[in-house]
């Protein structure tokens, strides 16, 4: 836990603790199809005070909500938001009283203030950097668009915060484009139209795309992808029934 008591696990910063939060969450309940545990994966997300966990969260409600046919998904996640959101304002009137901090405040301040308002200093100037280095690293992109200028060239002056910026000037719009593809194969079980700003606010929300997490993501995108069946075709052993006649 970091000096503004936002949990970020064995990482350097909430936002790249909330990324592998989130994707475990999407599998848990895409993939696996559990619900029990919502409460935990939940509660974890919480603790970073990570405005894109924040995000991605309503997002994913939203997908939910809108178009998945579980009711007892459903059911279960807005009691498990309504008990979050319950304990939250409990504890941090409990602990105003007894210690007169803010608790509220400090929320606010780490997440939503941020989003709405230049008097947070600290986190203008982190949205001032941010978009500074996006446009940045976009400019470097528009004049190698396709296939960046690598790592090495930058690395000393271009400091990013997005994957997305990240990918395009050190390797292009080819490969960015192919890269999210291979993401949006990965979480295809959400609604396409919803996968996007999900997509668009996991990938900006820390320089991840070098680390393990991304790279199984992306492999895992690119096995289900229509590139796979193109390179593997399928055998002819495989087309044949037991008895070696083809199957229809």
């Amino acid at each position: 836990m970091n000096n503004d008591f936002r949990v970020q696990s064995i990482f350097w910063e909430p936002g790249a603790w909330v990324f592998n939060e989130v994707f475990a969450l999407f599998w848990y309940i895409y993939i696996r199809k559990e619900t029990k545990g919502i409460l935990i994966y939940l509660y974890s997300i919480f603790l970073t005070l990570s405005t894109t966990g924040f995000i991605l969260l309503i997002i994913i409600a939203t997908d939910i909500f809108l178009f998945s046919k579980d009711k007892k998904l459903k059911r279960r996640l807005m009691l498990v938001f309504v008990s979050i959101i319950s304990i939250v304002v409990f504890l941090s009137l409990l602990i105003s009283v007894v210690t007169d901090v803010n608790v509220g405040e400090i929320l606010y301040v780490q997440t939503v203030d941020k989003l709405f308002t230049q008097d947070n200093i600290s986190a203008a100037n982190s949205a001032n950097d941010r978009l500074d280095a996006t446009l940045s690293a976009f400019k470097i992109a528009t004049e190698n668009p396709i296939f960046g200028i690598g790592k090495q060239q930058a690395e000393n002056t271009l400091f990013v915060t997005s994957s997305i910026s990240e990918l395009c000037y050190q390797l292009g719009f080819i490969y960015l484009f192919v890269y999210l593809c291979f993401f949006r194969v990965t979480f295809k079980k959400i609604n396409f139209f919803i996968s996007i700003p999900f997509l668009l606010v996991l990938l900006n929300g820390e320089a991840y795309s070098s680390y393990i997490l991304s790279s199984l993501i992306l492999i895992y995108g690119a096995k289900d992808s229509f590139l796979d069946k193109i390179l593997h075709p399928v055998s002819y052993s495989s087309i044949l029934d037991d008895d070696g006649g083809l199957l229809t």
